[in-house]
């Protein structure tokens, strides 16, 4: 870490002194290789208009140079200059035609141009000449799955998984474009024959979990992911996903102790230690839930994730300014959540400020307007403090979003019914009957009062007869 600090801040100086020069009309001059470097990082930080100067300044001194033509070319492809990224990758080409980053950019470009033929053919002339062949097949595949050319890039992740089955990535990115093209079952095929061959074979057996998982197959996903850590029990990524199945059918103290066994084997991570927290959460040991929180921020001290859990033990604790503060934390590093907001929002209601809870209740609708908790927590503020104009509004709002939820619908009727308007209040209550019968005696929940109780059971009554 060091190093790379000590690098950067000579890269920098380097930078600077080529900026002062230029702005000097002085004579510059680096070494080649300290070009390349200061290019390259110019490149990575996005100083892409410093990085062409550089490059041309370069290649004015070094025009011999093939990596100088290349980094160029990048750079003109990032900044959308398409033509001339072509033009400097073909002088680039003539030089060194069997050069794997000159074929690589090209395809890449292709790809960008739209010419996905071409795009192919330079990837496949590229993938025999690169130092790590699954790598370069599974980025060759992202490029073209950026390009929404599914069915290509299928190709290539299973040239890279017939290479190294293992490749977590190549697996979800094969299966997601195999679900975007509408044949995400026929994986069950691919690893399913694999398997016929090398049925001993960990990694085929995960890899065959995580599509029958995809496609919702628990019992099929759970029982593949247990044959891949019975094939090999030192198989980390087995027994995690292992954890993932026990999880989702409630086995909340099965999937810790995989979720542990993944530790085991492979050390502490972020995400193994947050999925040990949401076990113990589930399983009602908050404290448990709490340290495994705590220790997924050491390790990632902006898991949005781990924040979240926090904030949900202490609110199950009835620590609410705790809950709040990170709570806050979750959604600000991510604030796309609704799930996040909701929380929010209780634990600020909770706390008595009323205003914030509105508002977070206001984001959660935004992010997710098909959560019907959402409009009806949200609303319920408003209820309790005998507005029942935004009351409704707010109901009616969820309504538009949600015409058939007997939820909202019930719910409506109630805030109709205790607003004095007994005729819309019938309306709402009958159409309640016939989207869910059973969902009526929530109303019987959400009015503790004896007399409304009896009111409500003698409307169900009359509109039943």
């Amino acid at each position: 870490m060091a190093d790379n600090f000590r690098r950067e801040k000579g890269l920098e100086e380097a930078i600077k002194q080529f900026e002062e020069m230029l702005a000097s009309n002085q004579s510059v001059y680096f070494e080649l290789n300290t070009f390349e470097e200061m290019i390259e990082y110019l490149f990575q930080t996005d100083r892409l208009e410093v990085a062409l100067q550089a490059c041309d300044v370069a290649t004015g001194l070094y025009p011999f140079s093939t990596d100088l033509l290349v980094i160029k070319a990048k750079i003109l492809l990032s900044m959308t200059e398409f033509e001339k990224a072509m033009e400097t990758l073909e002088q680039a080409e003539v030089r060194q035609p069997e050069d794997f980053e000159i074929l690589f950019c090209k395809g890449n470009l292709f790809t960008v141009l739209g010419d996905y033929q071409q795009a192919v053919d330079y990837f496949q002339l590229a993938i025999p000449k690169a130092e790590d062949q699954v790598d370069v097949l599974y980025q060759a595949g992202l490029v073209l799955q950026t390009a929404e050319q599914f069915e290509l890039a299928v190709i290539f992740y299973e040239q890279a998984l017939e290479l190294e089955l293992g490749f977590e990535e190549v697996v979800h990115e094969h299966a997601f474009c195999k679900e975007m093209i509408g044949m995400l079952p026929s994986c069950i095929d691919f690893y399913q024959e694999y398997i016929d061959k090398n049925p001993y074979n960990a990694p085929a057996w995960n890899n065959l979990g995580v599509i029958y998982a995809k496609l919702n197959y628990s019992k099929e996903a759970f029982e593949a992911f247990e044959y891949a850590t019975l094939v090999d029990e030192n198989y980390a990524a087995g027994h995690f996903n292992l954890g993932n199945a026990y999880f989702d059918v409630g086995k909340f103290e099965e999937a810790y102790e995989s979720f542990r066994k993944t530790v085991e084997l492979e050390g502490p991570s972020p995400e193994v230690y947050c999925c040990l927290g949401m076990s113990k959460e589930k399983a009602g040991d908050l404290s448990n839930a709490i340290r495994y929180y705590k220790c997924t921020l050491e390790l990632d001290k902006e898991n949005d994730e781990a924040y979240f859990g926090l904030g949900n033990c202490l609110q199950a604790q009835g620590k609410w300014l705790s809950a709040v503060h990170f709570l806050n934390k979750a959604t600000s590093y991510n604030q796309e959540n609704d799930l996040y907001w909701l929380a929010l929002a209780n634990a600020e209601y909770q706390l008595g400020n009323a205003q914030a809870a509105l508002e977070a209740y206001e984001s959660a609708s935004k992010i997710n307007p098909y959560n019907p908790e959402v409009w009806l927590k949200w609303s319920e503020i408003y209820f309790r403090d005998a507005n029942y104009p935004l009351a409704l509004a707010i109901i009616r709002d969820g309504l538009e979003e949600l015409p058939e939820n007997a939820d909202l619908v019930y719910r409506i009727g109630a805030y109709y019914l205790a607003s004095g308007h007994l005729e819309h209040a019938c309306h709402y209550l009958e159409t309640g009957l016939l989207l869910d019968h059973d969902k009526h005696t929530q109303l019987y929940e959400f009015f503790t009062d004896i007399e409304m109780q009896k009111t409500i059971y003698k409307i169900i009554k009359q509109l039943k007869a």
